[in-house]
């Protein structure tokens, strides 16, 4: 969408980079593409959806950490990745959300999104896992008219797990580089085993041998995880009479612009991608969600990361639950991410068992309020705390559900936070 706050943006950019470039025309006949649109179409959803509002002031920052199980299904060839190339899309995923690494870039509208993605360890049996299985399977070339003949192969439960199924082909297509399900479609799946993200062998990994030269740090699936949280691609819908300046993306902060665009990394001569105006702004050929060569990719604007963590919170809640992190295994990541320390005052235990133990750590006493909120940004407790010092001061949580609390103290001169977890299990 327009939005006053990209001007900035812009005005930068063409400081830099002078007289921008024009669009050219592209034979995109050999570029890979993503098939997101073409699905959706075919399962009869709605192409171009509208959604709910977001509303960021819901969403009290925590991290959300995704559970993941990826599905090599093969039949013997190259389309059956090592472990070790899984591990390099686990990777590339967290430096793409968590503004980092090859993810990491300075442009203004840039941000940390707090998603972390982590191989599952225990399987939906309760058995060890690493989070990887290789399927040996004559439907590894996966048929989008009957897309569960091959999904079906390898399905853990899509509300505790992020699927990623890696496939030979899709549709004997060597360019469909993937595709996902919007978090909103959940309910309108003529499976809810579908749920999930679906990469052709030569876009999944770091440096995978296999990839064309373009299309080597792994960008495809950030892509189509962008979708899997509810973002539609930058220039809007993909549907018959979709697209282009008059269709929108429903996200503020990112430019309108005219269709699917190829941006082309030059190495070496400038060492930069190619950034035309269209619709009378200067395209974001940086975004996640457009189709540039990886080394160009290195963006979600806050815009986007508030849509993508509000559709976490209305359809992908069950995901990042506590609960959830121990079901799955990955209950220590869980924890490093989301109990912070603060000097102010500490919380023993963390996780408890259903009274929260507070310790102070001020010079002298101080005064302040203590909001108790959960993970879906709701107040359940309120207290005036007076005389803080360093006594210990006890709070009965029995009564409140198992699950990640956040903390914060207003005092007359500081506010503090602290996330604590509640699981009347013990921890």
């Amino acid at each position: 969408m327009r939005c006053p706050r990209y001007l900035y943006y812009t005005a930068v950019l063409l400081f830099f980079c002078g007289v921008a470039n024009l669009a050219i025309a592209q034979d995109s006949t050999k570029r890979p593409y993503c098939g997101f649109g073409a699905i959706r179409l075919k399962q009869g959803l709605n192409n171009h959806p509208q959604f709910k509002t977001n509303n960021p002031a819901n969403d009290i920052g925590q991290y959300f950490i995704i559970p993941v199980v990826v599905h090599i299904i093969h039949n013997g060839g190259p389309e059956n990745l090592p472990d070790n190339l899984v591990q390099t899309q686990i990777d590339v995923m967290n430096e793409d959300f968590g503004h980092y690494g090859r993810g990491y870039n300075t442009f203004p509208m840039g941000a940390v999104a707090n998603i972390r993605f982590c191989l599952a360890t225990i399987d939906p049996n309760g058995n060890p896992t690493t989070g990887i299985e290789h399927i040996k399977s004559e439907y590894t070339d996966l048929n989008s008219d009957n897309e569960m003949v091959t999904k079906s192969l390898g399905d853990w439960d899509h509300v505790r797990y992020l699927n990623i199924w890696v496939v030979k082909s899709i549709d004997g297509k060597s360019t469909e580089a993937g595709y996902a399900y919007l978090a909103s479609d959940i309910s309108s799946l003529p499976d809810p085993g579908a749920d999930g993200i679906i990469v052709t062998y030569q876009f999944f990994g770091r440096n995978n041998p296999y990839s064309p030269a373009a299309y080597k740090f792994g960008r495809a699936v950030t892509h189509e995880a962008g979708h899997y949280f509810n973002l539609l691609h930058t220039w809007g819908g993909d549907g018959p009479g979709e697209g282009g300046c008059n269709d929108d993306d429903g996200v503020d902060d990112t430019p309108d612009c005219d269709g699917p665009y190829y941006s082309t990394f030059h190495a070496g001569i400038k060492d930069t991608c190619d950034d035309p105006v269209q619709c009378g702004y200067l395209r974001l050929v940086a975004d996640y969600m457009d189709y540039s060569e990886d080394r160009c990719m290195d963006i979600f604007t806050q815009g986007q990361i508030n849509r993508m963590r509000d559709a976490i919170l209305q359809y992908r809640f069950s995901l990042v639950t506590y609960q959830n992190a121990i079901a799955t295994g990955i209950q220590s990541t869980y924890l490093k991410y989301n109990v912070a320390t603060d000097d102010a005052f500490d919380i023993s235990p963390n996780p408890g068992a259903g009274t929260l133990n507070l310790y102070p750590n001020f010079a002298q006493n101080e005064t302040g309020d203590l909001y108790v909120y959960d993970a879906m940004g709701r107040l359940v407790k309120h207290l005036t705390l007076n005389n803080m010092k360093t006594e210990k001061i006890s709070i009965d949580m029995v009564w409140a559900a198992n699950g990640l609390y956040n903390l914060v103290l207003v005092t007359p001169s500081q506010t503090y936070k602290q996330k604590w977890i509640l699981t009347h299990a013990g921890g």
